[in-house]
């Protein structure tokens, strides 16, 4: 594969695979997950006394405000969970994106919250 872009042999057999019905079918199992787990963390972040706002999301990540966004960065953080903070953002401040994965990813985020009491 050449023009426009060249792609290697390894990425276009990938590419290949993934076009396949079981390479679809594996995409449209992880989707269904990820919209799971998604409304899932919804719900349980907009229980927590820290949270101000979950923005709606149509992807694979949440939009959060928080009480104290530098608190609840620097405390998960510590504890080796990722986020982006988003304060700089203009009209983001408070604010801080979380990536939807396992569901066993969402649950250590809300007990981190809890435990901290942040």
């Amino acid at each position: 594969v050449i023009a426009p872009y060249p792609l290697s042999t390894p990425m276009a057999d990938i590419a290949a695979q993934a076009l396949t019905p079981q390479g679809i079918n594996a995409m449209r199992e992880r989707v269904a997950q990820i919209l799971e787990e998604r409304q899932y963390l919804v719900t349980a972040l907009k229980a927590l006394p820290c949270v101000e706002q979950v923005f709606d999301s149509e992807t694979n990540y949440l939009l959060v405000r928080f009480t104290a966004s530098s608190a609840v960065f620097k405390s998960l953080w510590d504890q080796g969970i990722i986020l982006r903070d988003q304060n700089k953002q203009p009209s983001l401040s408070g604010c801080l994106r979380i990536t939807v994965g396992t569901h066993a990813e969402s649950q250590r985020v809300i007990d981190a919250l809890k435990a901290e009491k942040v």
